[in-house]
């Protein structure tokens, strides 16, 4: 029998992957991301979720983590409300990042970690 976090989780998993959260990407969801092992594929994670090669190239003269906060930055600045956490959430999944995916789902806020 499954416990409560695990049917907690299989339901936002499934609201995820449907698209059907609306709540806009913040600073300490991209913080996060940038920090963990997607960082080992941020050209890719960024090219899924339509970030510009441009953006990209100025991005990576920065070390990993900067390189994709930066363009992580870029891509929720130019989608505005459409930069959802839903979409992040389906990019990390289908890049082979579900862990990542699932830890965006226990952000509450990382405050001044990131410096």
């Amino acid at each position: 029998m499954a416990s409560n976090n695990t049917s907690n989780w299989k339901a936002d998993h499934a609201r995820m992957m449907r698209g059907a959260d609306t709540e806009r990407v913040k600073s300490e969801h991209l913080q996060y991301v940038a920090k963990s092992e997607a960082g080992k594929k941020w050209k890719r994670v960024c090219r899924h979720l339509g970030v510009s090669e441009d953006v990209i190239a100025e991005s990576a003269k920065y070390v990993v983590q900067e390189a994709f906060y930066k363009s992580l930055t870029s891509w929720m600045d130019e989608q505005g409300d459409k930069a959802t956490l839903s979409m992040l959430y389906q990019v990390l999944n289908n890049n082979k990042f579900q862990k990542v995916g699932i830890g965006l789902l226990r952000i509450e806020t990382l405050g001044d970690e990131w410096n």
